[in-house]
């Protein structure tokens, strides 16, 4: 794909806003008659912060690191901690009531898929609240002289949470199927 910033004529900072963004999009579809594949592309690459980063990244001239290894920051180690046993407390429990063949099991299962859903959803909005933090970042990087290592470790950090983010989202949506 082409520079997202580019196709969508924005100016290639991290500091837009979903509402830019899409204002951005919009306003282009309708120029083209229409949503293009690319210019889709461009706006959901746009939307994730990660993706934003490493086309901001890009466009700059800076290499992104793309060996993550699996190996989880030490930064986020408390949000592991947090956030794989709850996705695997929401999986058993899905998987429960995927075997579940009798009204009475199914219906006991429901406040337990209730009180779970209810973490998920807590553990959702923490999450949200750390990327709310962003901006500030962005700011900092779009101010430093040599933001290309920095902003990779970010980078990793960014594709973590937002890992999590879709994760946790995904098991929500399941668990609502059972309460």
């Amino acid at each position: 794909m082409d520079n997202a910033f580019t196709l969508l004529d924005l100016s290639p900072t991290l500091q837009l806003t979903d509402e830019e963004i899409t204002a951005a999009w919009e306003a282009k579809t309708k120029a083209t008659d229409g949503a293009t594949e690319s210019l889709t592309e461009a706006r959901g690459a746009l939307l994730s912060p990660s993706s934003r980063l490493a086309i901001w990244l890009k466009a700059r001239g800076h290499s992104v690191n793309q060996d993550h290894s699996g190996a989880i920051p030490s930064q986020l180690m408390d949000w592991f901690a947090e956030i794989s046993p709850l996705l695997q407390r929401a999986d058993a429990l899905i998987q429960k009531a995927a075997g579940a063949t009798s009204a009475l099991t199914k219906a006991l299962l429901t406040s337990e898929a209730m009180k779970c859903q209810e973490a998920v959803q807590g553990a959702m909005a923490k999450l949200h609240a750390e990327l709310s933090q962003l901006p500030q970042a962005f700011e900092h990087l779009e101010k430093a002289a040599e933001p290309e290592e920095m902003a990779n470790h970010l980078l990793v950090q960014l594709k973590f949470l937002e890992k999590w983010q879709s994760q946790l989202q995904r098991r929500v949506v399941e668990l609502m199927a059972i309460s």
